[in-house]
């Protein structure tokens, strides 16, 4: 895989499709509302959290089995289903369709990765490792957290 380039996204009113409604969609979910995204979430079932999203407006919620055509119209999509096959393919149709497309566990269908990311304000800290270790990049933030504005 190339180097990244790293950037800021403006989502603002973006049309923004997460599939999956289990702990690493909603974990996917947390910043896009805050970011402006119009954000829908497709899951058969969703935490209590998405649940929660849904019921006060922040997010769309469409409780069904993911369709290749819920990309439609999509700026972003985020794969995090709890299977990995609907993953597979919602990745691969978002590429085809040109879309930005981050798929959980499947760095070669990305275009783009998720950073750990730390706020405070305005100012923005982002931790990647290209997409290869999530749970380094995680535990990097943590440490960055703890020392930057302990």
């Amino acid at each position: 895989m190339s180097n990244i380039y790293p950037m800021a996204l403006l989502l603002t009113d973006k049309r923004c499709v997460v599939f999956g409604g289990g702990a690493v969609a909603t974990r996917k979910v947390s910043g896009l509302p805050e970011a402006g995204a119009a954000v829908t979430v497709v899951a058969p079932k969703m935490t209590e959290e998405l649940q929660r999203l849904a019921v006060r407006g922040k997010i769309e919620a469409k409780v069904q089995d993911a369709t290749v055509t819920d990309i439609r119209e999509a700026f972003l999509v985020i794969a995090s289903a709890d299977d990995p096959t609907v993953n597979e393919q919602i990745g691969h149709a978002a590429l085809e369709a040109g879309q930005l497309v981050n798929v959980a566990d499947y760095p070669e269908l990305c275009n783009f990765f998720v950073p750990a990311t730390i706020r405070r304000g305005p100012t923005s800290i982002a931790v990647s490792t290209d997409g290869t270790s999530p749970m380094l990049a995680r535990r990097l933030r943590q440490q960055l957290d703890g020392s930057v504005w302990a």
